[in-house]
């Protein structure tokens, strides 16, 4: 199953997560659900991962790369902008090499 990537820039701060799904939609479902659970986030988490997934419909494909979109959107009264990358087509692919711990 492909591993996706989303890097968020929301409101001074930067916040990566990681969501697998077989479909972008899949993966940002995914992605929300761990975000949920992101305690930088948590006092407001149910109204943006609302709004995160609101915009993530439509993301543009970034010119000159390949497997990296880009979408944005506002959440009180902010931008937020969130890139996506494909990180690797199954997650398979990544057996054998050093991991971080998940937190």
């Amino acid at each position: 199953m492909p591993l996706w990537t989303f890097l968020v820039d929301y409101d001074g701060g930067n916040y990566t997560g990681q969501g697998a799904g077989d479909t972008f939609s899949q993966a940002c479902d995914a992605w929300a659900a761990q975000l949920r659970q992101d305690k930088p986030l948590q006092r407001r988490t149910a109204a943006f991962v609302k709004a995160l997934l609101k915009a993530a419909p439509d993301p543009v494909a970034l010119n000159g790369l390949q497997n990296v979109w880009c979408f944005t959107g506002l959440f009180a009264d902010e931008l937020f902008i969130v890139n996506v990358v494909l990180t690797v087509e199954t997650i398979s692919e990544i057996d054998g090499l050093p991991r971080a711990s998940a937190t």
